[in-house]
């Protein structure tokens, strides 16, 4: 059996992703959370219940759409529930329209998040080899400019002065792509 694919080891696969896919939105959901609840403790329960329902709905994900504005849905009705079951042992809360309307300027704000995370991402596989290198290594691998610099043989400086160039470079891609994105 060690050499078989069971229909056990491909759910584990897809089980894998898709907590890699909540483990990954948790700084999103929680600041998407924070627009609706004003307590820590509160932001706190209702991510642990959004997790556990992403968690029980994971058959309804479609891969083939952004995973943020998704859960942020799902957080949105899991914050909504939890003020309901509140509101009876507290009546100062925001009403429910004035929430959705929190809701829906988060919801906008991690779309533009999610697409601007996809520029990026497009803008940078369009540098050459050694230049997405050296912003893996300064931002991804979070070395320090002293550290590439003696990795690639080349002053401090002039790390500095390439990263430099290459920020603006892949700022002015992703701000292209979005305005192109706003004219189509």
């Amino acid at each position: 059996m060690s050499g078989s694919v069971t229909a056990d080891t491909v759910r584990g696969v897809e089980d894998e992703t898709f907590v890699s896919l909540i483990a990954s939105h948790q700084l999103v959901l929680t600041g998407f959370l924070r627009t609706m609840l004003r307590r820590s403790a509160d932001v706190d329960d209702v991510l642990q219940e959004t997790n556990l329902v992403l968690w029980r709905k994971r058959q309804e994900y479609r891969a083939d759409r952004p995973f943020s504005p998704w859960a942020c849905k799902i957080a949105h009705f899991q914050a909504l529930s939890y003020l309901k079951a509140r509101e009876s042992r507290s009546p100062q809360l925001l009403e429910q329209a004035a929430l959705g309307q929190l809701a829906e300027l988060s919801m906008k704000h991690v779309n533009q998040i999610d697409q601007q995370l996809e520029e990026m991402q497009r803008c940078l596989r369009k540098l050459s080899r050694p230049h997405r290198q050296l912003v893996q290594a300064r931002y991804l691998e979070n070395l320090s400019v002293s550290q590439i610099a003696e990795n690639v043989g080349k002053t401090p400086h002039s790390i500095s002065m390439i990263l430099y160039r290459l920020r603006n470079i892949l700022r002015e891609c992703v701000e292209r792509s979005l305005r192109s994105e706003v004219i189509r």
